[in-house]
């Protein structure tokens, strides 16, 4: 299609579009979002809109490329989806755009694959937003839900030993995952070795757009003695930040703190060292060095009050030493372990993003299907 001697390429015009829906702390295009060049058929116009299955895709028109207006939404669940419309009396334009999409969509999502290395691995879901699914916006072990699920746009799910309450999700090249003991399927679904008939599907893609810096300036970490304090508002540490054995971080606002380097916390024995959120604050921690470690989380409310997200040269998470995590982890570029491998239960709250997954240990996550309706959005 040409318009004053210019050619418009619909991909570029949806990756144009895109971008602006995008989240301001993540990358700005989908590169999912394509359109082919259209054809007439019939005195109808075809091309084929692909995209991430599962998520509805608004489709416009336009004359002049400066005013456009809605034709259709496209909301079947395929990855390829072909788009018939009705041919126009004049030159027309067409692009395609998405409304923003939960970045914690599912319990653990990852790129390249998730491994339950660990005996008595649970996944389930609540939500915390809904007294009927738990208490005080944490999770009820006897009000449950089966929306833990577990997805993988490109690596295997070796579920093992695992009991999931929640789908599978798989990109269509990954194999089949793998169970010894382990089930898939609804709350009432008690069939070792097996997935519920309707609860795996292949044709899993989901965007997971790098982490950005947040900002370039802000306020300096306060330390008293060993307790480092931030509060209200933009917080950046140039260099690794360590908490040694005994240190604490006290979050007396709702702060973000941006480390450029590493960030670990180091234990020893009773006297690890600690992040505290009183139940009024909120913590958004951006690593933007190799190694984050993260020791005791504690947060005197919802998984809404920690979250960790590792930039593109984070590569490795390990959080360990909590009897009860809480939170959330974006890192599209990490391996993120969870547990010790130790024999001692663990409950996991929140959700988790990451290059890869391991899970050690007697873990058992609880995924906050609010996340859906008010988490950060990509």
């Amino acid at each position: 299609m040409k318009q004053d001697g210019w050619q418009f390429s619909p991909a570029t015009v949806i990756a144009l579009l895109a971008a602006c829906f995008a989240s301001r702390a993540l990358a700005t295009t989908d590169p999912f979002l394509l359109l082919s060049s259209p054809s007439l058929v019939s005195n109808q116009v075809q091309f084929t809109l692909t995209g991430e299955s599962g998520v509805p895709y608004v489709i416009e028109s336009s004359e002049d490329l400066q005013n456009w207006a809605t034709i259709a939404t496209i909301t079947n669940s395929t990855i390829a989806r072909l788009i018939t419309l009705d041919a126009p009396n004049n030159p027309t334009f067409y692009r395609a755009w998405r409304r923003l999409l939960p970045v914690f969509a599912a319990a653990v999502a990852t790129k390249n694959g998730i491994d339950f290395k660990g005996q008595n691995v649970r996944v389930d879901s609540y939500d915390s937003a809904d007294p009927n699914y738990s208490t005080n916006g944490l999770y009820d072990p006897n009000h449950p839900k089966a929306g833990g699920d577990i997805a993988s746009e490109s690596g295997p799910i070796n579920v093992q030993n695992g009991d999931i309450k929640g789908k599978l999700l798989t990109g269509p090249s990954v194999p089949l995952p793998t169970l010894l003991n382990g089930e898939v399927g609804d709350l009432n679904w008690n069939t070792q070795g097996a997935i519920e008939p309707g609860w795996y599907r292949n044709d899993f893609r989901f965007v997971i757009p790098d982490v950005q810096p947040p900002f370039g300036s802000g306020y300096s970490v306060v330390k008293i003695g060993s307790t480092n304090i931030v509060g209200n508002g933009n917080y950046l540490f140039t260099g690794d930040l360590a908490l040694n054995s005994g240190e604490v971080l006290l979050v007396s606002g709702n702060a973000k703190l941006y480390v450029t380097g590493n960030f670990t916390m180091k234990a020893s024995g009773a006297n690890s060292s600690a992040i505290n959120i009183p139940g009024n604050a909120s913590l958004k921690l951006y690593v933007g060095g190799q190694t984050t470690t993260l020791q005791q989380v504690n947060v005197n409310g919802n998984s809404f009050q920690f979250m960790c997200f590792g930039l593109t040269n984070n590569t490795s998470i390990s959080w360990i030493g909590n009897a009860i995590y809480s939170g959330e982890v974006y890192a599209p570029e990490a391996t993120l372990s969870f547990g010790s491998g130790g024999n001692s239960p663990m409950d996991f709250e929140g959700a988790c993003v990451a290059q890869s997954i391991a899970i050690n240990g007697h873990l058992s996550i609880h995924y906050d299907e609010d996340l859906k309706r008010t988490g950060p959005a990509r």
